[in-house]
């Protein structure tokens, strides 16, 4: 008798429990399917794509998932494989996403402040600008306008933590990734064009073949970054710029004005990579270039005077034009450089130099040495 009232309480609280199958997902997806239900709420309110609350998304498999315009606050999809999936106009702040594949995924005009990217795959990402504006105005779509009015957006990627991330290839047009943490990222071969990177921290990361054209460099850390790539920094982007053995071969470097400012912060491109680099007629006035290779650079009718270019490597270094008055160069490898019509007075020379070409160069002595004319 107990036995049996036992199994009848039993069969009431599974009823109970048990949600109905009207309340069940009609359309259960096949697996590793997105579901059209997927709602990802606050923190563990159905993160899942098929409508079932839990405390997280790790650990997913769900390419392909579509949350255009959707909107997410602490999601949580580490270590998820989310890639070839559509984040267009979405909203993910402070959305944690370490480990995680976001490969070929589409991010344009998306909002995620804080995004924590750390060790993900971000490779060939988009996050270029795109009308969020969901009622266009009728009225002024009749009008001439540039492209993406009136609701042009670009990524927010600001402050996000992108350590070791592979945004290799990635399209970051407009995206705004000030403060953002790219310590050992990959970032070759990327579209930076327009991006703000001020503050941003690319110790040893890889921005080699990237396109940087109007990009904001201001105030960012590039210690023992790879920035080699096609194309030209202005002085404007690289105000405030740190090079501190950075890797910049091949690289072209113009500027109106490299002056040192009134609170003593010079141009720094101390121990850096810069074979190669095109830095002709740029003012480098009080620049520190200290031990850094600038094998067979270009710095022909280039401003240094007063610059720190002890222990560089000038091998065969055009330096024609060059104002190097004041500067030291101490303990420089100074091997076949062209000096001509240079102007060395008061410079610090370096004991031994071989190979000099010189005609109309003023040494450092005052004289000048017509060897070569």
């Amino acid at each position: 008798m107990f036995r049996l009232l036992f199994v009848a309480l039993c069969v009431v609280a599974a009823a109970l429990v048990l949600p109905s199958a009207s309340n069940a997902d009609p359309f259960p997806p096949p697996v590793g399917e997105p579901s059209r239900y997927t709602t990802w709420g606050k923190g563990d309110k159905q993160c899942e794509p098929w409508h079932v609350p839990h405390t997280n998304c790790k650990k997913i498999r769900h390419r392909g998932l579509e949350f255009r315009g959707g909107k997410a606050h602490r999601v949580n999809v580490t270590k998820a494989d989310l890639r070839n999936s559509s984040f267009v106009c979405s909203k993910m702040r402070n959305a944690k996403g370490g480990a995680t594949v976001w490969k070929n995924s589409d991010f344009r005009g998306a909002s995620i402040p804080g995004f924590k990217a750390r060790k993900s795959n971000l490779s060939n990402t988009d996050f270029s600008p795109t009308n969020c504006n969901k009622k266009p105005n009728k009225k002024r779509a009749l009008r001439a306008q540039p492209p993406c009015m009136p609701d042009c957006t670009s990524a927010n990627l600001k402050g996000a933590d992108l350590r070791s991330a592979d945004l290799s290839g990635s399209n970051l047009t407009g995206a705004d990734l000030s403060k953002a943490n790219l310590t050992g990222a990959n970032v070759s071969g990327s579209n930076l064009t327009g991006a703000t990177l001020s503050g941003a921290n690319l110790t040893g990361a890889n921005v080699s073949g990237s396109i940087l054209k109007d990009a904001r460099l201001n105030q960012t850390v590039l210690f023992n970054a790879n920035l080699s790539f096609s194309g030209t920094l202005s002085d404007r982007q690289l105000d405030d710029v740190l090079f501190f053995q950075t890797k910049m071969p091949d690289t072209t470097i113009r500027s109106d004005n490299f002056i040192p400012k009134p609170n003593g912060n010079f141009k720094i491109l101390e121990d850096t990579n810069l074979r190669g680099v095109d830095l002709s007629g740029v003012k480098l006035i009080g620049a520190r270039i200290s031990d850094s290779d600038l094998t067979g650079a270009n710095l022909s009718g280039a401003d240094l005077s007063g610059a720190d270019l002890s222990s560089t490597n000038l091998r065969g270094v055009d330096l024609s034009g060059a104002n190097l008055r004041n500067a030291d160069l101490r303990w420089a490898n100074l091997v076949r450089p062209d000096l001509r019509n240079a102007n060395l007075t008061n410079a610090k020379m370096p004991e031994n130099t071989d190979e000099l070409t010189t005609c109309n160069t003023t040494m450092s002595n005052g004289t000048i040495d017509n060897t070569d004319c």
